[in-house]
């Protein structure tokens, strides 16, 4: 007879819920394991239990099953929670009974099902298949290279007898050398791929066999039992438990589909969630919210630290709470940390439906609450949900940074007109039918404007040309002086414009260097067209010395900018960042 090891483990807390009874107590007793046969299990009666919902965080689901029995007289066994549950989350809730007491219990071994025993027969069937096409490929790419190799040996043949005869081309024969060669090089690279994945097929065909040669026993994750007493109420409600207990292997992020309209007047925003989950457990037919909430940062918020200030000694070592406090700080640069009560620290790091999801923002965290019941297998790979889809106005406009490219980029304003919050994350970006590429958003709260990259316009030009760059020394003074001077056209040949002239108009922005030392001046130079005023340029030019140009190229026409800088600095000093 074979055994099946349990382990008992104790402090989970419990409630209990009913028309006539409301319980909340905390089970206590004594760790402990040993065999199945041991237990006394012809008194548990096992119970069928089905997951009936799921609250998806950025790390981690709180999992909900619910139990439905016809008499509540007795000890009930629920089997099967993931491995991964946290325990100290356990919640009990029960309707039309008492709940007695709860234990749980770690199963590490169960012996198979017929099923199961036939999944692992085609499982090794699989494996051996997988064996003997990797042999086969193994055998084409050493062939491929064999090839290769003796048309190389033949290539070098042709070459010494050609050019003995003095009527050879040696660059033409280099050219063919180096194709050969570089064939070969191909050839035998596809070769150690072949092998490699010979070997990891034959890994897995060990593994598969092993596991089917283990008479039974599994070496599948382990799970959690809930042991619970229950006595029958008085009431003319079936007896039923709903289970809820919190798992760490899930996730769920944003993802967006943006689509802007040909004419760049429209967006179409359209708000996807990738879910993923690895519990060991499949979600089945279940309804599925995803929160903002962030329960593994904690509930608790950050106390006050003590600030130090010392005087800098180089040769003095480190020490004491000043030592401590330079490492805090080192690792605050890695992420947020939150040293209140329970010193938590941060986690590590990070089918298209008619309708949409139903939000819920009345709490402290945002619940999308998805249209219809979905499934979510446990599985490395994620699936993809939609929550909501909403059109905004958008302004388009051009950019030119000539410095950094010459292509002109587009760029789009609106406003977040959905009833979600937008969470960070990546988009995929299109306009017209054009799919231009990815970008990332950033949060984005309800009625917030955002900007959103569109892309090039591939029929705009910018071309830069240093029309001046002199070094020496001016006037009466020591300094040394260097001068620098810009040309830019931008050439318009069609380019995205909703104007019935079909003048662009183009935001172009060049750098002024800054100054990080009194003793350097930078002046700025002639400049024309002159200038921008406008206020949302302003800090970019006072903080960052960003110079902007706001200029309308007109329809198979070209517009000019010319600039330039003057910079000064003591003679015996050396000037770097130039």
């Amino acid at each position: 007879m074979k055994h099946t090891t349990l382990t008992l483990c104790a402090g989970l807390a419990l409630l209990v819920t009913g028309e006539v009874c409301a319980q909340d107590a905390r089970a206590g007793f004594t760790a402990a394991s040993f065999p199945v046969g041991m237990m006394e299990d012809a008194e548990l009666m096992p119970v069928d239990s089905i997951v009936t919902g799921v609250t998806v965080y950025d790390a981690g689901a709180v999992v909900t099953r619910t139990v439905r029995l016809q008499n509540a007289d007795g000890s009930f066994l629920i089997e099967g929670l993931p491995i991964g549950t946290d325990l100290a989350s356990l919640r009990l809730r029960g309707q039309g009974c008492e709940v007695v007491s709860m234990e749980t219990r770690r199963r590490t071994g169960r012996e198979l099902d017929a099923d199961e025993l036939d999944e692992l027969n085609a499982a090794v069937a699989r494996a051996a298949a997988d064996v003997r096409a990797a042999r086969d490929a193994v055998e084409v790419a050493r062939a491929v290279t064999t090839y290769h190799t003796n048309l190389q040996e033949h290539i070098q043949e042709l070459v010494r007898a050609d050019l003995a005869s003095g009527d050879g081309d040696p660059a033409a024969w280099s050219a063919r050398a180096a194709f050969i060669k570089e064939d070969l090089r191909k050839a035998r690279l596809a070769e150690l791929e072949a092998e490699e994945a010979l070997v990891r097929a034959k890994e897995e065909l060990a593994l598969a066999e092993a596991e089917l040669k283990n008479g039974g026993q599994t070496s599948r994750p382990d799970t959690y039992d809930v042991i619970v007493d229950l006595v029958d109420l008085p009431t003319k409600d079936i007896p039923r438990l709903e289970l809820d207990y919190f798992v760490g292997q899930a996730s769920w992020a944003p993802e967006y589909d943006l689509r802007a309209s040909a004419d760049l007047e429209g967006l179409e925003l359209v708000y996807n969630a990738k879910v993923r989950q690895t519990t060991g457990e499949d979600w089945n037919d279940v309804p599925l919210v995803l929160s903002t909430a962030k329960p593994r940062r904690g509930a608790s918020g950050p106390d006050p630290r003590m600030a130090w200030v010392d005087l800098y000694d180089p040769e003095a070592p480190a020490r004491g709470v000043a030592a401590d406090t330079a490492a805090r700080f080192e690792s605050e640069e890695q992420g947020e940390w939150f040293l209140g009560a329970g010193n938590v620290a941060p986690p590590a790091a990070k089918a298209w439906a008619p309708s949409f999801a139903a939000v819920d923002a009345s709490g402290l965290a945002v619940r999308f609450e998805l249209p219809r019941r979905e499934s979510v297998p446990s599985s490395d790979a994620g699936q993809v949900f939609a929550v909501g889809r909403a059109t905004t106005a958008l302004a388009a406009e051009h950019i030119a940074v000539p410095a950094a490219s010459n292509h002109v980029w587009m760029r789009g304003k609106g406003t977040n007109d959905t009833p979600w919050s937008l969470l960070p994350g990546n988009a995929k970006v299109f306009v017209g039918g054009d799919f231009v590429g990815d970008a990332w958003i950033g949060a984005v709260p309800v009625g917030e404007d955002f900007e959103l990259p569109l892309g090039v316009d591939t029929r705009l030009t910018v071309e830069r040309t240093r029309v001046a760059d002199l070094s020496g020394e001016r006037g009466f003074s020591d300094d040394n002086v260097k001068e620098r001077a810009w040309r830019l056209v931008l050439s318009n040949h069609g380019g995205l414009s909703a104007r019935a002239d079909g003048a662009v108009r183009v935001i172009v922005q060049e750098a002024l260097p800054i100054s990080t030392d009194e003793d350097i001046r930078v002046r700025l130079g002639e400049v024309t067209p002159p200038l921008s005023k406008d206020e949302r340029f302003a800090e970019a030019r006072e903080e960052r010395g960003i110079l902007t140009w706001v200029l309308d190229v007109p329809a198979g026409g070209e517009r000019e900018v010319r600039w330039g800088y003057e910079v000064r600095w003591p003679d015996e000093s050396e000037l770097i960042g130039l």
